[in-house]
């Protein structure tokens, strides 16, 4: 991103802000409380739009002006507020929208389970997929929230006040995905 800039009424709350971000890196964006960063990301993820400044994805100049737009282009955010569905489970959860279905339009739970087998072995750490998200602890219900990114393929998954429900950095699923190869664009 290049010169974005987003005004509140009275506040400014960014002002020509630059960021790059190389595949495979890892980052951290560190302020005080006001500072920015809700705002910068949901810019990147299309809930907000910039003033000002240019977003750019692969070294092209993209707009994003919705969350769909942002999935297209590879974006997937972990917000501060968990979005969840507390009576689903862990897989319908991460599938939410987008469960696969035979041609009589049932939904194939089996494959769903699979591919989050997969999906789960690819990132090094295990959840039980049939567990209502409802009974998990934050700090899990956050993991369901990158689980659902990374299912997503994701190449840019950001992480909104991660400290708040997660456990140390070196043992974080996100450490596991960010050091995986690039990943497939999503199904279509």
């Amino acid at each position: 991103m290049r010169n974005v800039s987003k005004r509140y009424g009275g506040v400014q709350a960014l002002v020509d802000v630059s960021l790059d971000v190389a595949r495979g890196s890892i980052h951290g964006l560190l302020g005080e409380n006001g500072a920015g960063k809700s705002t910068l990301v949901k810019i990147l993820t299309g809930a907000v739009r910039a003033d000002s400044g240019e977003i750019l994805v692969g070294g092209q100049k993209v707009q994003i002006t919705s969350p769909i737009d942002a999935r297209r282009l590879g974006i997937g955010a972990v917000h501060q507020e968990l979005n969840l569905f507390p009576d689903l489970t862990v897989t319908e959860n991460v599938f939410a929208g987008d469960e696969p279905h035979t041609a009589l339009g049932f939904v194939k739970h089996r494959r769903m389970v699979d591919e989050l087998m997969v999906e789960m072995n690819q990132v090094g750490w295990w959840m039980a997929l049939d567990r209502p998200v409802g009974d998990l602890t934050l700090a899990e219900r956050q993991m369901v929230e990158i689980l659902r990114a990374f299912h997503q393929r994701a190449d840019l998954i950001l992480l909104d006040e991660p400290n708040r429900s997660s456990r140390s950095p070196t043992s974080s699923p996100s450490c596991a995905m960010e050091s995986g190869s690039p990943r497939p664009r999503p199904r279509t």
